[in-house]
């Protein structure tokens, strides 16, 4: 399972437009010139507390994060342990971050330190020479395979994806438990089956991948045939479930909003016994970092365990140092069955939307 970890998503975008700073960042700042330890200093356990005189002269380090609030926890730690280092966020999704940071690079108005993401985007950005080769202090400590594209960006967390059910609209024994259950003739018509769109990148994407793999054109062509509704909405895709609007939704993956509609409405998230897809996330430290010492103090904290125990609280995702618990309402990951694409499945990425299209949305 481990070595399943290592690998995931290629995929990106690139735009221009003028960067906006988030609350607080300069609307243009070139490369800092302060002193950057280099990365074979930085190992060992004093290591971030040996970066904190460099950052504190920086004062503040700038994150363009998909979901900023799953950072609270350790930010708040994070602020207490390095008083005079503000964390700063800038939200917003993958193709627009793309854009911003590229515009950014084009102008020379660096605002961006430290960017999460998941490895569609992230991978991209590395191939583009956005991040520094880094390794932070507790990379022993992680799963192995956690650092990506030359130890250029470091998984912090880890989205396991399952299907979303109602309850009240599926009999306990059409829940599916593994991918063919999603062929069953209880699945075909409208409201049934709602699916994230695979010919964009995200979860939808990889579940179709690696679903080709398992089960080639034919399972491709038998799923079409039960006529899904496809989405591009998928944070509201599990509210439609609860609603009843749909019997089912996936992939969904872990995740706070899900554990509390799992309490407040009739809904269960249910894992493939023949295989749970997972997708790693990933923080990279830019190369024009205008606070380059407070990124790699920020990016290399995400990792500590204590900062570790704070994502997966904040969060209710998976961990990436074992031994820290993962979310309390599902299983640990040594008892799922994980899949993820493969490298060279990434680099086919373009011919297989092409597939999906072809077979898929005739």
């Amino acid at each position: 399972m481990m070595r399943a970890l290592c690998v995931l998503l290629s995929l990106g975008v690139a735009a221009c437009g003028a960067p906006a700073a988030p609350t607080g960042a300069p609307s243009g700042q070139p490369a800092a010139a302060t002193a950057v330890p280099p990365a074979g200093a930085q190992a060992g356990a004093g290591a971030l507390d040996a970066l904190y005189a460099l950052a504190r002269q920086e004062g503040r380090v700038v994150h363009y994060a998909v979901t900023p609030s799953q950072f609270d926890g350790a930010k708040a730690v994070f602020q207490k342990r390095y008083p005079g280092v503000s964390v700063e966020f800038a939200s917003m999704r993958g193709p627009e971050m793309v854009s911003r940071l590229n515009a950014e690079y084009a102008s020379g108005q660096h605002v961006a330190d430290v960017m999460t993401n998941g490895l569609t985007t992230m991978t991209e950005l590395a191939r583009a020479g956005r991040f520094i080769q880094w390794q932070p202090p507790d990379a022993a400590a992680l799963l192995p395979g956690a650092g990506f594209d030359d130890e250029s960006h470091w998984m912090y967390q880890l989205n396991v994806f399952g299907a979303l059910v109602n309850t009240r609209l599926v009999p306990a024994d059409k829940i599916p438990t593994r991918r063919d259950d999603l062929l069953d003739p209880f699945w075909r018509g409208e409201g049934k089956l709602l699916l994230d769109d695979p010919r964009t990148q995200g979860g939808g994407q990889s579940f179709m991948v690696i679903s080709y793999r398992e089960g080639g054109r034919a399972f491709l062509e038998r799923l079409a045939a039960q006529k899904p509704t496809w989405s591009r909405d998928r944070p509201n895709a599990p509210v439609q479930v609860a609603r009843g609007e749909f019997a089912a939704t996936l992939p969904q993956n872990v995740g706070e909003d899900v554990a509390r509609l799992e309490r407040s409405a009739p809904v269960k998230l249910v894992f493939l016994q023949d295989g749970t897809f997972s997708t790693e996330v990933s923080a990279g430290v830019l190369t024009r970092a205008p606070h380059p010492n407070a990124a790699r103090l920020w990016a290399g904290f995400l990792l500590t365990e204590e900062a570790q125990r704070a994502l997966a609280e904040d969060s209710q995702a998976y961990a990436v140092r074992p031994g820290v618990p993962g979310p309390k309402a599902y299983p640990p990951l040594e008892q799922l069955k994980l899949q993820t694409r493969s490298a060279e499945e990434r680099e086919r990425t373009s011919e297989f939307v092409k597939l999906f299209d072809e077979v898929l949305f005739r």
